[in-house]
């Protein structure tokens, strides 16, 4: 379901708007971290030398994901502000995989920020301690399966309404698209900004 919900989002970006984002998976990695650290408590009450990361406010379940998915958006939108008003389309794949090594880089290289490569532990799941006995598992994949009719619904409805028409004109002929009023920097960012929205709630998920 998780992975149905990361496949939705890409398609988004790219089957219907046209943008090979070769940096998707760094915006699924910001949906899980925000949602992390919104879950977790400070790294200071865990008394742990090890264990480092900017943030942990505590927050319950739908908050923590509801944080994790407006974070990803936001940064999603930075990326697409930096991508599409600097770089030609021609290279923007090129771009964003270059982003997303620099990503990597920064979260291993700075531990005090991510907790380097180790990454975030013991983030609870919904319910967790609130339902037992295995009830929590099944409550998680009724979450799961929610997102992924949510997204598919969401994405279905786009794809036919005049905004998914006006990401295929702009992917097909730009030129043209703007010749009939469509800005191609404004209906791109569009699909990135939602099609991060499902990179966040997949990660998050995570």
């Amino acid at each position: 379901a998780i992975n149905a919900i990361t496949v939705i989002g890409l398609n988004l970006q790219f089957g219907t708007a046209g943008l090979l984002n070769l940096a998707y998976i760094v915006l699924v990695a910001v949906g899980a971290y925000a949602t992390g650290i919104a879950s977790l408590h400070p790294a200071a009450a865990a008394h742990s030398q090890y264990i480092s990361y900017i943030g942990g406010f505590g927050w319950q379940f739908p908050w923590n994901l509801v944080f994790g998915i407006v974070v990803t958006v936001a940064v999603g939108l930075l990326l697409g502000v930096i991508v599409f008003s600097r770089v030609s389309l021609w290279y923007m794949a090129v771009a964003l995989v270059s982003i997303g090594y620099a990503f990597l880089t920064i979260i291993n290289d700075v531990p005090s920020l991510f907790n380097g490569y180790i990454g975030l532990s013991n983030v609870p799941m919904p319910f967790q301690g609130v339902l037992s006995g295995g009830t929590d598992q099944l409550a998680f994949l009724g979450i799961c399966l929610a997102g992924v009719a949510v997204t598919l619904g969401l994405a279905w409805r786009l794809e036919r309404a005049p905004l998914g028409r006006a990401w295929r004109a702009v992917r097909e002929d730009e030129v043209g698209a703007l010749a009939l009023g469509k800005r191609a920097f404004t209906f791109r960012l569009s699909a990135f900004a939602l099609g991060s929205a499902a990179a966040g709630l997949a990660g998050g998920l995570t």
